[in-house]
């Protein structure tokens, strides 16, 4: 419509002037650089083009700066002529000096074009976003509830200048160009959100419940939010937190500036948020947890989850996921009838974490304690060798050259290589042993979780176990570990067979 009304004079408009948009009312204005005769046929086409439109509408036309004439797609034919006519009558009386300009009122109503859906529209995003600004949380609340709170509407279709189409459960904005009234199905489900209204109100009190007769669903964006109405995807958001804050805490009140609530499980929690926590928090496990919770077997389920948040975060708005796999697993312990099991469950899974960490320590010790046992033992094998010579033959050994001949004499070289078979058969059984422990200790690992996959849900294993983080760590230390020894054992071997075969060599050719 806004293009129109600016095509219709002979000097296109390119844009207006100022413009202000509520639920209710759009006002724009504009001035005009000139008027001709035919711009009154323009006017009389733009007007029977819009005669049936939803809204009422008035557009002045402003002749001088306070002398105009006001048309609107409710007047009467008979008077719309005689309209035209003044305005033609005026405009042959111009002479240039005059301010011309142009002034809409649109007065917003909504359409029902099928039982159960409202169609409304949206003339200027940025125009709606200023005026939603200046205004609270709870005032942009009550005009939603006086305009599309009645009891028997399914959903509410925006139509305006949209990039793609968005929508919750109940609104949607949709492309004007692209909205068709037979395809439009709102999804909202009128029949589940009474029944968990009445949960809540068996189950809770939310002291705001008459005013604030939505639920979650109807501010939770499905999918993409929509572009450029980042203040009412703002907004949104902050009404769905204090509706999920009402589904699931024991107590909850709202007034003008701040939500309230008390959650009473093992222990209790309670807040006092101001609307820009409200805004700014990211609930979406909250949300998840909400449809979890209100999905079926709701008592129990409302229980359950009031007794383990508690135990993880300190704030509604905080919930995370650990809260979520706490929650699935505490209403299947519930439903035998031990809740409190499930901390027992989680408290020993963590336990066998610590126990399986010192497990692997122990793996890698056992190889380092027979390499150091290995090296120590040759190395003091061949120097009480070489001493016992010493002492016993000093006469034979008067040089470092004689001492280095006597290295590598064949008694002494077939005295060191036997050792070095000894040692390198005890380090080999320490490795066989290494790999026997490490197959072992993930045996261990998987055995203990088999042990609890009867009590605890598998995204609660996840979190406890960190998606088997630690495990694996320690598994890679112990492999890694065998390795580094492995290598110091070849540089051991290495280096004594140099320095034998060496020591032969020179001996060799000393005798020859």
């Amino acid at each position: 419509m806004l293009d129109d009304v600016r095509s219709i004079w002979a000097t296109q408009v390119q844009e207006w002037e100022t413009m202000k948009e509520s639920f209710t009312h759009f006002s724009a204005f504009c001035k005009l650089a000139n008027l001709v005769e035919g711009d009154v046929d323009s006017l009389a086409n733009f007007l029977q083009k819009y005669r049936e439109h939803q809204n009422r509408f008035t557009l002045k036309v402003f002749y001088d700066f306070d002398e105009s004439i006001e048309f609107s797609n409710t007047t009467s034919e008979d008077i719309l002529q005689q309209r035209f006519t003044d305005l033609r009558n005026e405009i042959e009386g111009l002479d240039g000096e005059e301010e011309l300009s142009v002034s809409l009122s649109i007065y917003k109503s909504t359409a029902e074009p099928k039982p159960g859906v409202l169609v409304d529209q949206v003339y200027s995003v940025e125009s709606l976003s200023s005026y939603l600004e200046g205004k609270s949380l709870v005032q942009v609340h009550s005009e939603i509830v006086a305009r599309y709170g009645e009891t028997d509407t399914r959903g509410v279709a925006f139509l305006g200048d949209f990039e793609y189409l968005s929508h919750t459960e109940f609104f949607y904005f949709v492309p004007k160009n692209q909205f068709s009234v037979d395809s439009f199905d709102p999804k909202f489900n009128k029949t589940s959100s009474d029944e968990a209204k009445r949960i809540r109100g068996t189950l809770a009190h939310f002291s705001n419940a008459s005013e604030w007769p939505f639920s979650p669903g109807h501010f939770k964006f499905l999918g993409n939010k929509p572009r450029g109405f980042k203040v009412l995807s703002d907004i949104y958001n902050g009404l769905l937190n204090a509706y999920l804050i009402s589904f699931l805490a024991n107590l909850t009140s709202i007034n003008n500036e701040s939500i309230e609530y008390q959650l009473k499980g093992l222990k209790d929690i309670s807040a006092c948020l101001d609307f820009d926590a409200l805004v700014n928090s990211d609930s979406s496990y909250l949300w998840v947890l909400f449809k979890w919770v209100y999905a079926g077997n709701s008592v129990d389920k409302l229980g359950v989850t009031r007794n383990v948040i508690p135990l993880h975060v300190e704030d509604l708005l905080s919930v995370d996921e650990s809260v979520l796999a706490s929650a699935y697993s505490s209403f299947i312990l519930s439903q035998k009838d031990d809740v409190k099991s499930y901390i027992d469950a989680t408290s020993k899974l963590a336990d066998q974490i610590q126990a399986t960490t010192q497990k692997a320590g122990d793996v890698a010790e056992k190889v380092a304690n027979s390499i150091k046992t290995g090296v120590f033992g040759l190395a003091t094998f061949a120097i009480s060798t070489i001493l016992f010579r010493i002492f016993s033959k000093g006469g034979d050994i008067h040089s470092y050259s004689d001492l280095f001949a006597f290295i590598g004499s064949p008694l002494f070289v077939s005295m060191i290589v036997f050792a070095l078979i000894i040692f390198s058969a005890l380090f080999g059984l320490a490795l066989f042993e290494s790999f026997q422990d490490q197959a072992r200790f993930k045996e261990m690992y998987d055995q203990s979780k088999k042990t609890y996959e009867n009590v605890l849900t598998t995204e609660d294993m996840k979190n406890i176990l960190s998606d088997d983080e630690y495990f694996k760590k320690n598994d890679v230390f112990i492999s890694g570990r065998r390795t580094f020894y492995i290598w110091i054992w070849i540089s051991v071997l290495f280096v004594i067979s140099t320095t034998l075969i060496i020591a032969s060599c020179y001996a060799m050719n000393i005798s020859g």
